[in-house]
């Protein structure tokens, strides 16, 4: 129950700026029901869901798609396109079954970017959650963050909230709507929400 109540706390405080109340609604499930998408201000779902967009903003809601920034997961459909294309990666993340992206590739800012960003944004959706910013490597902060203020650039009017990134902070004011976390401890989380 605490790292729940600790990452609605940290979201809720995000998310007041945009979305009226304090409810919001995360599901990264292939279909998310219609439902809770109409009785949330905001959603954040997985980019390949499958959901009704548009009676989330018959209500007057936004619905933002998960974007992960600094690792992409063993599972990820475009795993194998960033494979294809050699985009370079630093190592893995063992805990989550992904590989730590190497930001000074700038494959990477076009396939996220120019890619998936802009997929998501075709589809209707409201803008972006980015995940995994805990993972850039400090030697890939300046590409990190470039890549960060060109989806800003490419999506002006887009939603844009960080989850966690607390060394990115002072780069990311004027790139981010707002900031979400699920703990205030530095440690990682294990999959089964112990700490390592």
């Amino acid at each position: 129950m605490k790292i729940v109540t600790t990452f609605l706390w940290g979201c809720i405080a995000a998310f007041s700026a945009f979305a009226e109340g304090s409810a919001f609604y995360v599901n990264y499930s292939a279909v998310v029901p219609t439902a809770p998408l109409q009785l949330h201000g905001l959603s954040i779902v997985h980019p390949d869901a499958r959901l009704d967009l548009a009676a989330a903003h018959a209500e007057g809601n936004k619905v933002l798609v998960y974007l992960s920034i600094g690792e992409v997961a063993g599972d990820a459909p475009y795993l194998e396109v960033a494979r294809q294309r050699g985009l370079r990666v630093r190592g893995r993340n063992e805990i989550w079954n992904s590989e730590i992206l190497d930001l000074s590739d700038p494959g990477w800012t076009e396939l996220i970017v120019d890619e998936l960003a802009a997929q998501a944004a075709a589809r209707g959706f409201d803008g972006f959650f980015l995940d995994t910013l805990d993972s850039i490597w400090e030697s890939d902060r300046a590409a990190g963050i470039e890549l960060l203020r060109q989806l800003r650039a490419a999506h002006p009017e887009a939603k844009i909230v960080a989850n966690r990134g607390f060394d990115l902070l002072s780069d990311l004011q004027e790139i981010v709507d707002g900031v979400c976390f699920s703990g205030a401890d530095q440690r990682r989380w294990n999959r089964d929400w112990s700490y390592l």
